[in-house]
């Protein structure tokens, strides 16, 4: 039961045609992006109700690598995961910098993602490929969404009220977000981002298949260096409700999750 609530945990983070020739990020330089996420999970399994808090920090290496009319190539790099849980009664601390933490085996999937670079390559708003990693959705959860760290839209298109949508995922797990300009300086542009997701997923775990039905709603802000169209930070919080089946137990969930982060440069 412990160690399905820590994959859990661990598993939960268009219309528009947005264009990278707006992009002027310095290619070759790194920055460094952190990311803080809040979770709280409620559950109710074997007729007993489960309450799972966690707060984790991730430290990336980000770089833009290239730059095309209508795409790019991103490298991303894992330095570092910090983690603090509670659930069952239990509390486990993780910090991947800690020889101790990381002697468990069910982390060694961050032992091998850890300072190896992940390479995106984007082109016409779609993924066109991506390094293969081991699953390790808490750290690796920044490259489902691409695009966030990047503001693609024409500046004369920069003005209060603009509005876009788009879409990401696939039949199994899609997402619609909603975008509005709110505020634009000299120096930022502030975006509000709503999003209306769902996730229908089958993954087995030591042989058992689990099967998650979650539909949810986010709103996010996010801002963004009106200079080079690099994201300067994002605050977001998503809500999302449904059920996790096994052969055994059908239960209801809902989950909570607050994020922050932040592109140091």
């Amino acid at each position: 039961m412990r160690k399905y609530l820590f994959i859990l945990v661990a598993s939960f983070s268009s219309s528009a045609i947005l264009k990278a020739q707006y992009l002027k990020v310095p290619i070759g330089k790194t920055f460094k992006l952190v990311t803080q996420t809040e979770n709280t999970i409620d559950a109710t399994m074997m007729d007993q109700h489960q309450e799972i808090r966690n707060t984790s920090t991730v430290y990336h290496d980000f770089e833009l690598k290239a730059i095309t009319n209508t795409g790019y190539t991103l490298s991303i790099t894992p330095r570092r995961f910090k983690m603090e849980m509670n659930m069952v009664g239990m509390e486990q601390k993780i910090d991947t910098d800690s020889a101790s933490s990381m002697s468990a085996p069910e982390l060694a999937a961050f032992q091998e993602i850890l300072n190896q670079p992940i390479v995106l390559v984007m082109d016409s708003n779609k993924l066109v490929s991506k390094t293969e990693v081991k699953p390790a959705p808490t750290i690796t959860a920044n490259l489902d969404e691409p695009n966030r760290f990047f503001l693609l839209v024409a500046p004369s298109k920069l003005v209060q009220g603009y509005q876009w949508v788009d879409s990401l995922g696939n039949a199994d797990m899609r997402s619609v977000n909603h975008y509005t300009v709110m505020n634009v300086s000299p120096t930022e542009v502030e975006i509000n981002i709503t999003t209306d997701s769902k996730i229908s997923t089958v993954t087995k775990m030591q042989e058992m298949e689990i099967k998650q039905n979650l539909k949810g709603y986010a709103t996010a802000r996010r801002w963004y260096n009106r200079t080079n169209g690099l994201l300067l930070k994002e605050e977001s919080t998503t809500d999302m409700t449904g059920t996790t089946e096994t052969a055994e137990i059908n239960s209801p969930i809902s989950l909570k999750i607050k994020l922050k982060l932040v592109v140091e440069q």
